[in-house]
């Protein structure tokens, strides 16, 4: 045991630079590890809550029917990993999808994609869900939606896809 320590006091620059290349390796070894991260950032704003909007006497309809409460969700939504999210990838009957509780969805739009191939879409399941299809997204490709919807308080959920929920940054 001795004698191991004096080499290693003799000639510390051989043992840093092992030190150094085990932590290389290592640090390597997790930046390639391949992964898929469908992450989402979403802010919702409420327009007015209760029938209480900013302007007194002011009613709003939607389709004819009067509207109590009001708020807009912008949803950003990229791959966060280094392994390609293919369509085959969702979960048999559990979509990526927003889900509005206590209310419905007025209107949804794509605001942003990041890579037209993509051929991210929104499909309209019922007057609660919207599913967003797309067809793959590679590391750090995504878009933007915006959801018009009467939901009061908490933000609309998104569902599961591939075994495991999205994760909020």
């Amino acid at each position: 045991m001795q004698k191991i320590i004096q080499e290693l006091t003799q000639n510390p620059v051989s043992v840093i630079i092992s030190v150094f290349g085990i932590l290389l390796s290592i640090f390597i070894y997790f930046r390639s590890k391949r992964k898929k991260s469908l992450v989402f950032f979403d802010n919702s704003i409420a327009i007015f809550k209760n029938n209480t909007p900013l302007i007194s006497n002011l009613q709003v309809q939607y389709k004819g029917v009067e509207i109590k409460n009001l708020s807009i969700t912008h949803l950003a939504f990229w791959n966060n990993g280094n392994e390609t999210i293919r369509n085959e990838d969702l979960v048999e009957n559990d979509y990526f999808r927003i889900n509005v509780r206590e209310g419905s969805i007025l209107d949804s739009k794509i605001l942003y994609v990041s890579n037209k191939a993509n051929n991210i879409t929104l499909a309209n399941i019922d007057e609660a869900n919207v599913n967003i299809n797309f067809q793959f997204l590679d590391g750090q490709q995504g878009g933007v939606l915006r959801i018009v919807h009467t939901a009061s308080g908490l933000p609309p959920k998104k569902c599961s896809i591939f075994n495991e929920s999205p994760k909020k940054v």
